[in-house]
This record gives C-alpha cells, structure tokens and sequence, in this order.
C-alpha cells in the first residue's frame, strides 16, 4: 500500500476531507463521536500530517520565537510555560531562545529565528540593542515583555509592549518601610541599562523624596548590579559593612534576593531582627524559608497569556496599532519587615 493521505483517512473515517483537518487542526466544530472516529483511524494507519507541505501552502510555519534574557529565572520559567500553553492551544509550536544576558546572543538568536522563518518574536532584551529591535519590528511580528526600547522615529516602528508598572511597585516598597519608621533604606538593583532596571530606580527615587528622604548621587545605600543572585549578595555584603548600615534593604528582583538572604543567613543577621527585608517579585517555595518575605506580587503567567494573544493579533494583522499593556502590582505582605 502506498503512502496514506489525508484523502484515504476521510474515506475510511466516513467524513470529509475538510473535517479530517479539522480534527488535525484543533480548528472549528467536530462532534466527539466523529473526533474520536478519525483519531481512531489516524492512529491505526499511523498517519502523521505533513505540517510543512501545509505550511508552505498558506506561506506561514505557525511557530513563534521566544528569547528570555534569562530562563533559569523562574519569573520568566512560568512565563514561558504560559506563552507555550497558549501559543499550543492555537496550533503554533515554539522556539525557546535563552540569550543568558548577553547581547551578541540575543542578535545570533535575532538572525536565527528570521532564518527559520518564525511568523513573531516575543523578546525579553538584555539591552544594548535598542536600534536593532526596532529595525526588527519591521521584518516580523515583535512583541517586548518587561522591558522597553528606545524608539527611533524615523524607523516607524511595529511592536507591543507588555509590562508591569515597576515605579509604582517600587514605590508600594518604600513606603511600606516608611510606614514602619524605616529612613536608612537600602536598595539592591540590576543593570540600568534596561528599562525595568531606570524605572525600579526611578520609583525609588521619587518615593524617598516625596517621604524628605532626598536621593543623590552621593547615595552609599545603593549597590547597582545586574538581576541576579550573584549581585544580591554582593549587595548585601557592601550594605551591611557600611559604617552605619541601613535598617531596611529593597532587593529589586527574586534572584538578587535569593543571594541576599544567602548572605544573611551565612553571616548570622536574623530578618527581620537585625535587618527588615521586601522584594520585587516573589521568591520559589518561599513557605519554607526562615522567614516568609514581604514582596511586590508579579504575574508572570498573565503577562506570558497577554504576550500571546498579542504577537498572534499581531501576525494577524502585522500594520495594527502599537499597544502598550501595564500590568498593575500589589503589595503581599510576609514577616520580613519589622517596624522601628
């Protein structure tokens, strides 16, 4: 017998070709009983649909590009189990890319996926390459998550963005500590080359200030590095061998925290007893920590949800309009923080 088609498995299952293909395709109206009959059908000649002769026909490969900066953090972990969950539910399949924060990364994994013809891109960008994004939208379908570009007008760029509002969680922070009588507050950050890292920094700034606890560049309760744990201890070693240390410190993402609360507990300061601890961003199996931290509340699963569902409007219709969606955090309350 030559080689199965999906003409033979219609006139085996008793349907139509076009209800063959619906049952493939996840697409359209298809009573159980007949999905099960053509399912049963596939399976017993083995049948497997040749995807790429399909795509070549309607001129699209149905896969979307996902670059992280970062995938072993568990913030973008869940994000892209969203992404993955959507992007499956729509028939589209999904090229996983971990640039590992580094730009020449991100720029190979820019040529690659235009090389494999992805019909979009959900990017997450180390920085550095804010022209290069821009001159991208305009070659494919581009949605950014948590952080933003530099537009250049000229370029009339074609993207979305989607985001959470990092000064307003900055701020939820700070005058959390306030609140608790906290002055001498402390702030481990990442790299401020990127935009989550200025507008973080920003929320800072502008909640002391409004609080009289003014910001300048002379601030020592500052360590600035990149968002991982490698910065969180580091930060946290140069903050408490200050001469007067600070009483509260913010750690600006859950990786910097992971080696923050490292530090601490390898060098004996209890939190909140010696020291008053908040996060940006919630921490993996925090219930079984010594202590539970007080943090700002991200969604990474509904930021990953409304990526998708925007690249797929977007591959839809490549000429509509920029959106920016920003997504609102709140405060969660733990017993890392101490009032004074």
């Amino acid at each position: 017998m030559g080689k199965i088609t999906i003409k033979d498995i219609a006139k085996q299952a008793g349907v139509s070709i076009a209800t063959v293909s619906r049952v493939i395709n996840r697409t359209g109206n298809v009573s159980e009983s007949i999905k099960a009959r053509v399912q049963a059908v596939i399976e017993n000649n083995n049948y497997r649909p040749n995807f790429l002769a399909q795509n070549l026909k309607s001129e699209r490969t149905y896969t979307v590009g996902l670059i992280f900066s970062d995938i072993s953090d568990r913030y973008f972990s869940i994000m892209a189990k969203a992404i993955g969950e959507v992007l499956h539910d729509n028939n589209y399949s999904l090229i996983l890319c971990n640039s590992n924060n580094n730009p020449e990364n991100e720029q190979w994994y820019f040529d690659f996926l235009i090389s494999k013809q992805v019909d979009g891109i959900i990017l997450n960008t180390v920085g550095g390459l804010d022209q290069k994004i821009c001159e991208l939208s305009l070659r494919v379908p581009l949605v950014l998550v948590n952080r933003r570009v530099e537009e250049f007008p000229e370029l009339n760029i074609q993207m979305d963005f989607i985001g959470a509002d990092d000064r307003l969680g900055t701020a939820l922070m700070v005058q959390h500590l306030v609140n608790n009588g906290h002055k001498r507050i402390g702030i481990i950050n990442g790299d401020l080359t990127v935009s989550t890292g200025r507008e973080r920094f920003e929320g800072f700034r502008m909640t002391m200030g409004e609080n009289s606890l003014n910001i300048d560049d002379s601030y020592e309760y500052r360590f600035d590095g990149k968002f991982n744990a490698d910065t969180g201890y580091k930060g946290m070693h140069y903050l408490m061998n200050l001469s007067s240390p600070p009483t509260a410190v913010l750690t600006m993402n859950d990786s910097i925290t992971v080696g923050a609360l490292k530090y601490c507990r390898q060098h004996g300061i209890s939190i909140p007893q010696d020291l008053s601890l908040i996060c940006y961003g919630d921490i993996d199996n925090a219930e079984i920590l010594f202590v539970k931290p007080t943090y700002i509340a991200l969604s990474p699963s509904t930021t990953g949800y409304r990526a998708t569902q925007c690249i797929l409007e977007r591959i839809q219709n490549p000429k509509s309009v920029n959106r920016e969606i920003i997504i609102t955090p709140t405060l969660i309350e733990g017993d890392s923080v101490v009032r004074i």
